[in-house]
């Protein structure tokens, strides 16, 4: 997920890698814009980017910026090297976040199929974190109004206190 005030993504969550990487992974920072090259329209496949090995573009990606899964490299398969990310973008066009697929079960690389489901699942996915945000966001509303009510509340009895004395 990006961290708002850095710009930074944060790893929050791993699936499907050994439990050693994801442990590494967890928390891990990468800034937005070092990612940046890797979301050109030259690798756009539906809502996602696909991004193969041996591209000119990795020599611009520092290695401590992406993951590589270990894993024996294939002829015709997917690549250690090739990637498919797929932004968490609101209604607004806002990136919240970013899916980063990177071992396929199948070792081949991703069918037109594959990448508009990945692309739901995004969706899915952001329409959540926005449903969640928004959830913490009325309840700490909420709160405030409450501790405004009660702060009201107890200077009006100190004043009525007060007026009582006369």
């Amino acid at each position: 997920l990006r961290d708002p005030i850095t710009d930074d993504l944060v790893t929050v969550a791993t699936a499907g890698i050994p439990e050693e990487d994801a442990y590494v992974l967890k928390g891990h920072r990468t800034p937005l814009k070092a990612l940046e090259p890797l979301l050109s329209q030259e690798f756009r496949a539906e809502r996602s980017y696909l991004i193969p090995h041996g591209h000119k573009v990795w020599a611009n990606i520092a290695p401590e910026h992406f993951y590589t899964p270990a894993q024996n490299a294939s002829q015709k398969g997917w690549q250690p090297d090739d990637a498919l990310l797929t932004p968490l973008l609101t209604q607004s066009d806002e990136t919240i976040g970013l899916l980063s697929l990177d071992l396929p079960k199948t070792g081949m690389p991703p069918s037109d199929h594959d990448i508009e489901a990945v692309g739901d699942f995004a969706s899915a996915a952001t329409w959540a974190i926005e449903r969640v945000r928004a959830h913490r966001s009325l309840a700490e509303y909420n709160r405030r109004i409450e501790d405004f009510i009660t702060l009201t509340s107890e200077e009006l009895a100190k004043t009525s206190d007060v007026n009582a004395l006369g």
